[in-house]
């Protein structure tokens, strides 16, 4: 064997030696970048998770208040920030007269309501109170509509018993 042969040789050794050395660092490296996208895709699962939670406690919030306004015994009316109906509980349309959804409130209001002095009637005969208030969370308005006619009635019945 000559010397270049013996040079060749050393080059040979070194440069597998390096490659080695490469593989053991790459095969490190791979397993570093393995055990951080397990850590991360535990991570991402629980992040999941708890969105996933705090959407069904929501879902059922939403549901709870939505079955109170159904349940409520005054009419609720929901506007836009251009006034126009955007939600109505089951008595609002039954105060209001059918399906006003999309309808401008004003519209509604000068069709369905006659004032009467101080007071508000529907067409029907029921005296009735409006009561707005801006809506905080976004722009529009909440309306609520509370039937007085008993109330009136009573108001009356005393007055009447008070002259007698």
């Amino acid at each position: 064997m000559n010397r270049e042969d013996n040079l060749n040789d050393v080059q040979l050794e070194d440069a597998f030696k390096l490659f080695n050395q490469l593989s053991v660092s790459l095969a490190d490296s791979y397993r570093d970048l393995q055990t951080q996208v397990e850590y991360l895709s535990k991570e991402l699962s629980e992040a999941r998770s708890e969105r996933l939670k705090q959407l069904a406690e929501k879902e059922l919030l939403a549901d709870k208040l939505e079955g109170l306004l159904d349940t409520l015994p005054a009419g609720i009316v929901v506007l836009d920030s251009h006034g126009h109906i955007t939600q109505a509980n089951p008595v609002a349309h039954d105060m209001l007269g059918g399906d006003f959804i999309g309808q401008a409130w004003e519209l509604l209001a000068r069709r369905v309501l006659v004032n009467d002095g101080d007071e508000l009637r529907l067409h029907d005969g029921r005296w009735i109170s409006i009561c707005v208030r801006a809506l905080d969370a976004e722009p529009g308005k909440i309306i609520l509509i509370t039937d007085t006619t008993e109330t009136r009635a009573l108001q009356e019945l005393v007055s009447r018993q008070q002259r007698l």
